[in-house]
């Protein structure tokens, strides 16, 4: 089981400012992950687009762009790297977000103290 924040966003974000997004923070692309459109930072992992986005064609690349992003963990991960990430790209990028009953209280204080 995996705890999760979804985001969502009225303009799509494009591929080239995610992967600048990425790469300013440590985020890895994960080629090799069943669906193409996943990166990851430690034990957080975050997929760009619909989560259930899969592409089975190579080479395996996420979508050009998104207006979904999903930041989630493991069980027993660190749920408040999950925050942090989820919290990073609102920061940079205007959205809105739902979050797993675990995930929201933190959540919430977050956007509280902004």
């Amino acid at each position: 089981m995996s705890s999760a924040i979804y985001l969502k966003f009225k303009e799509p974000i494009t591929l080239s400012d995610w992967e600048a997004f990425c790469t300013s923070r440590e985020i890895e692309y994960s080629p090799a992950t069943v669906g193409g459109n996943v990166f990851y930072r430690r034990d957080v992992e975050i997929h760009f687009g619909d989560p259930s986005y899969k592409t089975y064609i190579p080479p395996f690349r996420p979508p050009r762009e998104a207006k979904e992003i999903c930041v989630s963990t493991f069980w027993m991960g660190d749920l408040e790297a999950v925050t942090k990430a989820a919290r990073a790209i609102l920061e940079r990028w205007t959205g809105i977000w739902g979050a797993d009953p675990e995930l929201e209280k933190s959540m919430a204080h977050e956007s509280a103290q902004k």
